[in-house]
């Protein structure tokens, strides 16, 4: 199965299979939900031809002086290498797209963040619009708005773009507050019905449902899998209780909160048990709001407690929140129907390309296969 990698980074662009023998050294991409995704580019370019003694005298000074006015007055920093006599700069549009065999696909989108230069070998990091999602925080209220509508906005003002937002809660009264990052504070409304939230290969933020009952892709022992581990335990709580701070289902969602004796009638529950997960949430302000929430996070549970790690050989078209299924394995706990939760791309002159893809799900065994689809949205929050 031939490999290749087509590169952009600002106005420098690279396909080895056109080239191979090319700077780029090496590609690892990293996507997650919830998580801020990751590309890092190694590239060997080669020195300039050394300056002369004077060139070297005249440098030397403009380094003094720079030095002495603090590199440009104070300003803002910022940093610059050079391929093939391209500027790449702090900013600049970073993407990979990945080839195995025949299937193509783009793998990351997003723009560049860091350099790090040697005498040979320079790497270069990136990040998809999360980065600007978790460095931004916003004091603002949201007042009887849907909550795709704060999401959008959010994003807006952190100056990501978004794609698919399926969330559809409204709020009252919402609070967002620079106590956490505008990622937070998005990966909480989504928590709360259930959705998948991450960036997607054209660097989109996007909200959604899982509820596939069907694979995207099928991975057989011995013909895709490299290597395979499956963790399966019990859930940690059996028992899912959700709190809210007004007593607005039974009063109207208007309603503001008061202190009330019996808390019962605007509680929310899912499953039974000792084994209790308690969650307060203030902005949870009518009964069918708590209701979902609780029943969201319950099967979040149930959801984590199975979960792995499977080597592939590189397959570009892998997404985090597909649906995977696993085959042939001889053990009967380690095939399935599961969701993948995160994919690493490692592209390397020297070792190929092989693809890691970490994954949850109820379809361990044969009992179990049917529930991941039938969950629905209740496999949706895992991890936030």
């Amino acid at each position: 199965m031939k490999v290749s990698a087509q590169c952009t980074i600002g106005d420098w662009s690279i396909d080895t299979a056109s080239d191979p023998h090319t700077e780029l050294n090496s590609i690892s991409i990293k996507s997650a939900r919830g998580a801020v995704d990751q590309i890092e580019i190694a590239l060997y370019l080669k020195s300039p031809p050394s300056a002369g003694l004077l060139e070297q005298a005249i440098g030397a000074a403009t380094d003094a002086i720079g030095g002495a006015i603090g590199l440009g007055g104070g300003g803002e920093s910022a940093f610059t290498t050079d391929i093939r006599g391209n500027e790449i700069k702090d900013g600049d549009a970073i993407s990979a797209k990945l080839t195995a065999g025949e299937v193509s696909a783009v793998a990351f989108s997003g723009e560049v963040l860091a350099t790090d230069s040697g005498p040979g070998l320079t790497t270069i990091n990136g990040a998809s619009g999360a980065h600007r999602l978790a460095t931004t925080r916003v004091n603002q209220v949201f007042e009887n708005q849907a909550a795709d509508r704060v999401i959008a906005d959010l994003a807006k003002q952190a100056g990501a773009t978004v794609g698919n937002l399926s969330a559809s809660i409204s709020y009252p009264y919402l609070v967002v507050d620079e106590t956490r990052s505008v990622f937070d504070h998005i990966k909480a409304l989504a928590m709360r019905e259930g959705m998948e939230c991450y960036f997607n290969a054209d660097n989109k933020l996007t909200v959604e449902s899982f509820s596939k009952t069907s694979p995207d892709h099928e991975f057989h022992y011995a013909i895709h899998i490299l290597a395979l581990e499956t963790f399966i335990s019990k859930p940690n709580a059996t028992h899912t209780r959700v709190y809210t701070e007004s007593p607005a289902s039974t009063q109207g969602q208007k309603t503001w909160h008061w202190l009330t004796k019996d808390s019962s009638a605007f509680q929310s529950e899912a499953g039974s048990g000792v084994s209790l997960r308690a969650i307060s949430d203030g902005a949870i302000r009518t009964k069918d709001a708590a209701d979902q929430l609780s029943v969201n996070k319950h099967g979040a549970i149930k959801d984590l407690s199975t979960r792995g790690r499977l080597k592939l050989l590189g397959n570009p078209a892998v997404r985090v929140a597909d649906a995977i299924e696993v085959l042939g394995m001889a053990k009967p706990e380690l095939n399935g129907l599961f969701k993948v939760t995160a994919v690493e791309h490692r592209f390397s002159k020297h070792e190929g390309y092989v693809t890691w893809v970490e994954f949850s799900g109820q379809g361990g065994a044969d009992a179990a296969g049917g529930l991941l689809g039938a969950l629905g949205d209740l496999a949706g929050a895992v991890g936030f």
